[in-house]
Order: structure tokens, then sequence, then C-alpha cells
């Protein structure tokens, strides 16, 4: 499984496996996400103010052909909540595939991608 955060000096993607990051990209597509919040870590950035990798999406990497129609958008705001969630601020735990745009913005979605169809 790989984990993906966005690297918000790079302003990319930090793909990191093993605990080790491997590789940054504008954009890319995981299948079988989860998503992954540590919440000590949270709590240290929400007293702290001071941002840290805390929260990630775990899933198996695969090429990534852009953001389908049906996609939902995925947010993390740590200081709102400590969940991912979508739009209407419902917690999302898991999709079949997540799309991370190179606009740093996140997608969901349970079909699957234009590439894999």
């Amino acid at each position: 499984m790989t984990d993906v955060y966005r690297n918000l000096t790079l302003r990319c993607w930090s793909i990191r496996e093993r605990g080790r990051v491997v590789a940054h990209a504008p954009s890319v597509t995981l299948a079988g996400a989860v998503m992954v919040v540590r919440p000590g870590s949270r709590a240290r950035v929400l007293r702290i103010g001071h941002r840290e990798v805390h929260a990630w999406i775990r899933g198996d990497l695969i090429p990534h052909a852009g953001v389908p129609p049906v996609a939902v958008r995925l947010r993390y705001r740590p200081f709102l909540a400590g969940h991912f969630t979508d739009d209407c601020g419902l917690p999302i735990e898991a999709a079949a595939f997540v799309f991370l745009d190179e606009d740093g913005r996140a997608w969901h979605s349970e079909t699957g991608t234009p590439a894999l169809e």
C-alpha cells in the first residue's frame, strides 16, 4: 500500500512507501483508498498551530487519467474536523478511487476511472 499526502512546500503530492517518501507527483490516482488521520498528531497541530503531516490517503497507485464527471470533492481541514469530508461535511473513511489533482484538490468516486474502463 502507498500513502499519499499534499506537500505544501513543494506544491505537489508526496508518495510514501514503507514510511519513506519515494517520489513526488503533480497528480495521483489511488484505488481501494482509505483515509488515515492520526488523532494525537492532529491534537498537537491544533495545540501548537504548526502544520505537520498527520493525515494521508492510503491505497494502490494506478495510472492517472483525470477526474471522472461522477467524482465528488474530498477535503481534509484539520482545524474543522478530525476526518476527511465531502462538500456537505459528511465523513469519508474510504473510497473505491481517489483522484489527486495538480491544483491540490482531491476527489473520490465509487466507479472506475476512464483508464480502467
